[in-house]
């Protein structure tokens, strides 16, 4: 972990965990503090030999200019780390079992679960639901379902969750609405189980 501090350069000791927290301070702008640091792992001197280290940043603009920096200072003699955006972290933690649904394909499994359920029930959740040839019309709310469903998953919950923790606050008013849509974010899952895909952002949860 990379952070910033007012004093000199600090090394934390060792963790349990095997984890060495290094705090840099503001003496350099900190992309420079961390190629410095960086370098300073290699054990061949005259070659920055950083291919076994993975760096994350924020966002890619940010990997791109420390990438620049480092090649600067190395004079292009390096082996550069891998290169990962926050985005592109969860998957390096554990192992994928199944390959990951499209985006597409997370959109047409919404749009089925919808269209498939039983209509008198959806309706606590879709006050008029879509004729059922509709195509079109599923498909959009497919697309609204998957980025609810997304933006929970960003917050370690799933519509269960939802569900259940409402129900304890008094005056949650939308219990049955929660349910239904647990019921139909299961079958979503089921479909894309049947197609031997994962959901990335459940696999994330589990």
């Amino acid at each position: 972990m990379v952070g910033h501090s007012s004093k000199k350069n600090q090394r934390g000791k060792n963790s349990k965990s095997g984890i060495r927290r290094i705090f840099v301070n503001f003496d350099q702008p900190l992309l420079n503090a961390v190629v410095e640091e960086l370098s300073d792992w290699s054990a061949d001197q005259s070659f920055c030999d950083l291919s076994n280290v993975t760096v994350v940043f924020p966002g890619s603009q940010a990997g791109r200019r420390f990438q620049e920096i480092l090649a600067l200072s190395a004079g292009g003699a390096l082996s550069p780390p891998r290169i990962l955006t926050v985005g592109q972290l969860p998957e390096e933690l554990y192992h994928p079992q199944k390959p990951f649904a499209t985006h597409l394909t997370q959109r047409m499994a919404w749009a089925k679960a919808l269209q498939q359920f039983d209509q008198e029930r959806l309706r606590v959740v879709i006050r008029h639901p879509p004729a059922l040839d509709d195509l079109t019309a599923w498909m959009r709310l497919g697309e609204l379902f998957r980025k609810q469903h997304r933006e929970l998953a960003g917050d370690g919950l799933n519509f269960g969750d939802v569900a259940e923790q409402g129900a304890s606050l008094p005056e949650f008013q939308e219990a049955e609405r929660w349910e239904v849509m647990t019921e139909l974010q299961q079958n979503y899952l089921d479909l894309l189980d049947a197609f031997s895909v994962w959901d990335r952002q459940t696999a994330r949860l589990v």
